[in-house]
This record gives C-alpha cells, sequence and structure tokens, in this order.
C-alpha cells in the first residue's frame, strides 16, 4: 500500500494497492466514471479531458463513460461497448463519500479500481480524496484538470501506468 501527500498546490490525498504480480502494458482502457456529479459538469469534463490527453501521452487509448446512478442496464450497455472498444482493462472511478454542508461540498472521495480483463480481476485500488479550493482562487474546470494529473500521477508512481512521466502542475498545462 502507497501514500501520495503532495505539498503547496495539490489538492488530493491517494491511497493506493496495486498487485505487485501485475506488469503487463497497457493499451486500452475503458472509463467508468461519476466524477463531476457532485461538484459541477465543468470539473467532470475538464476531469476526463485532462485523463484522455495524459494517457494518450502515455500511448493509452480509452473510451470514457459518464457513469448514472440510476441506470437499471448499465452494467450490460458497458460490457458490449467494452468489446466493441476491445479494451483491455477497465478502469472505474466513483464517488464514495464527501465533507461538506447541504450547500457546499469541500472535499470528494472518489472509489478508484482498475481491472485487468485478461485475467478478469482487480489489479489496482486506491481511494482519492479530492479537497475543493474556491473559485475565486481556481475554476473548477482548472480543478478538474488537477484532480486528473494527481490521480494519473499516483498511478504512474504505482507503476500501474508506465512508459511516461508524472506531471508537474503548472498554469501552463492545464
Amino acid at each position: 500500500m502507497s501514500f501520495m501527500l503532495i505539498g503547496c498546490g495539490t489538492q488530493s490525498h491517494i491511497i493506493s494497492n496495486k498487485d505487485q504480480t501485475f506488469n503487463r502494458p497497457i493499451e486500452r482502457i475503458y472509463v467508468i466514471s461519476d466524477v463531476g456529479l457532485e461538484f459541477t459538469p465543468e470539473f467532470g469534463k475538464a476531469f476526463g479531458s485532462k485523463l484522455k490527453t495524459i494517457l494518450k501521452d502515455c500511448r493509452i487509448e480509452i473510451e470514457l463513460r459518464t457513469r448514472s446512478r440510476l441506470a437499471l442496464d448499465a452494467d450490460n450497455t458497458y460490457r458490449a461497448e467494452m468489446k466493441e472498444f476491445n479494451a483491455d482493462s477497465v478502469l472505474m472511478v466513483y464517488h464514495a463519500g464527501g465533507v461538506g454542508s447541504a450547500a457546499f461540498i469541500s472535499a470528494m472521495t472518489y472509489d478508484v479500481r482498475f481491472v485487468d480483463l485478461s485475467a478478469n480481476r482487480m489489479v489496482y485500488r486506491s481511494l482519492a480524496t479530492f479537497q475543493r479550493e474556491g473559485v475565486l482562487w481556481k475554476s473548477m474546470e482548472q480543478q478538474g484538470f488537477t484532480f486528473a494529473i494527481d490521480l494519473t500521477n499516483k498511478m504512474k508512481e504505482d507503476r500501474l501506468i508506465t512508459g511516461c512521466q508524472a506531471i508537474v502542475e503548472t498554469l501552463k498545462n492545464k
């Protein structure tokens, strides 16, 4: 199990566990996410677009779907799309809790699971807590970019994603 607490500027606290026997290259990830349903749609869209850009830079293709928490037949829909996309793995990023009041959510925790489809087993799991900043300092879009950077940097540190470097967040790469 490993931990990530990055100083100044980072808004995420991530703990993780990776199956150390998993070491094959990842080429095609089917991503199911409900990121953005809790903060703002801009946060979710920015997270998804930055995730796609980062993984593309790592030579990984992704198909990204937003999960509806009320879908009745989502599993069958996802399975068909995974097969059509020819995914070798699935990344699920689901809301797992939060901190705040009825009017304002200040932090959100996500349950992140990575499944190797060839072995049909989970090989990585993390709990990622994202601390929201005030929008006067950083827009929700920029915060969505930050969460994607923090999450993928942790996956790189854990050697789930290989072949590319961690990203040092600057205003330029948002």
